[in-house]
């Protein structure tokens, strides 16, 4: 069997986030008015701010995921760690301390780094080929961004949202589990020539490039699977404002009605945590029932666009 047709389950999802403070409080607000206005007139107004410690939170966190998965620290034969923000040289031992004081000592480490908000796709990928390959049966995946504000505004460029700091764990295993997510279809597509576009002259060139890679892999993705955007229950995109998140359902040939956009408000854009919270949010909610269906796209570094296909078990 190929790690394409290896069948693999997300579930017992946890998740944290940190204060949560209006738009109006982000360090660089007093040059940034009109951006702020203009967020919020479309649906972002505030942001999570974590100050506690990668340790702290992978410790919380994996051990609500352990208890919800009903499986003993020994049973887990793989983590996949991913980041953007990640600080090599003051977090690192951070991961190795927690798992250790968790128990989870049999796990083999990974790490996904580049590929910003895409990056929980591709870890979740690479879980897919450990479960193929026989490495790996149960497999701890967990993220985390905190962003430093003294580095660089919360702002996305282009004013498509707002940053927010989260922390995300779950289990991908490669036998079925009640309430859990299979993963039906998992595709990238790799646009890096919309890098160049940098100059505000080259705007339109930017717009036209993204719009054209964005339904290309949404288009790639609904006819690998054979179906069609009335076959889903949700489209569920990154938590952008509203105007983008109207756009990207055009692109992609759902209806605005089958576009998840309740999160904006409440949490921003999580960097690639936002798909993860959003299916934790539809459990505790009882808003998934079995056969339901989510086609989940995200973009990363404006270069890597993702779609997963995802059916509640």
């Amino acid at each position: 069997m190929s790690f394409i047709e290896q069948s693999i389950y997300i579930h017992s999802i946890s998740y944290q986030c940190g204060e949560w403070l209006p738009i109006e409080e982000i360090q660089d607000a007093q040059s940034s008015q009109e951006a702020i206005e203009q967020l919020s007139s479309l649906g972002i107004i505030r942001y999570s701010k974590l100050t506690t410690s990668l340790q702290a939170l992978i410790i919380d966190e994996v051990d609500k995921t352990l208890a919800m998965s009903e499986l003993s620290p020994d049973e887990i034969d793989a983590s996949i760690f991913f980041s953007t923000t990640l600080d090599p040289y003051v977090q690192h031992s951070d991961i190795p301390i927690a798992l250790d004081k968790l128990g989870i000592n049999n796990a083999i480490p990974y790490g996904v780094f580049y590929n910003q908000c895409t990056n929980h796709t591709q870890a979740i990928q690479l879980a897919q080929m450990l479960c193929a390959s026989g490495r790996a049966k149960n497999i701890l995946v967990f993220g985390y961004d905190a962003l430093d504000d003294n580095k660089i505004s919360r702002i996305l460029p282009n004013r498509t949202s707002l940053y927010s700091d989260a922390f995300v764990s779950c289990i991908v295993s490669d036998k079925v589990k009640e309430n859990a997510y299979r993963v039906d279809s998992i595709n990238h597509l790799y646009s890096p020539e919309i890098a160049s576009f940098q100059k505000p002259e080259e705007a339109l060139h930017f717009i036209t490039s993204y719009s054209k890679s964005f339904n290309q892999a949404c288009y790639e993705a609904l006819e690998k699977s054979n179906k069609t955007p009335d076959d889903f229950s949700y489209l569920i995109t990154p938590n952008y404002n509203f105007s983008v998140i109207r756009n990207l359902a055009e692109l992609s040939g759902f209806k605005e009605d089958k576009v998840f956009k309740e999160h904006v408000s409440r949490f921003s854009h999580c960097f690639s945590a936002d798909h993860l919270i959003t299916l934790k949010q539809f459990d505790r909610n009882e808003r998934s029932q079995p056969g339901d269906k989510y086609f989940l796209t995200a973009v990363g570094g404006f270069v890597v666009f993702s779609t997963m296909t995802l059916t509640r078990v």
